[in-house]
């Protein structure tokens, strides 16, 4: 899977299939698949609507959830930042984060649940300086250990393409 907004390139599980974020845009807030796919991520239909869809590069859905953006930091934000910036954006809790290596760099690896009303599902975000920026990965599914598995996947084949 190759991502050129965000620079990047991985191996993602076969049974994904990408979601057109610009298709979902057009969409009703209410829309079966809007509320589907909020549903998947652990949030709103209007945050995902108005906040996720209008970042996002690519959506991949199946049993787990990929989602990449490219954000414009120049530096992968300190562990401390990256927590409260990950709790804020999604309101879910950071679990862990470690550093890790990969074939485009150094990255860290952010391990995080999110509850919304009495779904909870557990995540895990990489963040990998790329050329011109941060790639941001994030990984979410119904269990850690599913999530992990897809993220462990990603973390052992991304590249930077540029």
């Amino acid at each position: 899977m190759t991502v050129k907004p965000a620079g990047i390139s991985f191996a993602a599980p076969i049974e994904l299939g990408r979601v057109d974020a610009d298709a979902m845009l057009t969409q009703n807030a209410q829309a079966p698949a809007m509320k589907a796919l909020a549903a998947r991520l652990g949030v709103g239909t209007t945050e995902l609507k108005d906040g996720l869809l209008r970042q996002t590069d690519t959506i991949l859905v199946g049993t787990t959830v990929v989602v990449v953006m490219h954000l414009p930091y120049q530096e992968i934000p300190a562990d401390d930042l990256l927590r409260r910036q990950l709790e804020f954006g999604s309101g879910g809790t950071v679990t862990k984060i470690r550093h890790v290596t990969t074939k485009a760099g150094p990255a860290v690896r952010a391990s995080y649940v999110i509850t919304s009303g009495t779904k909870t599902v557990a995540g895990d975000a990489l963040m990998v300086r790329t050329a011109d920026g941060i790639a941001n990965v994030s990984t979410t599914a119904a269990s850690a250990s599913r999530s992990a598995a897809v993220m462990t996947r990603i973390i052992r084949t991304i590249q930077a393409t540029r």
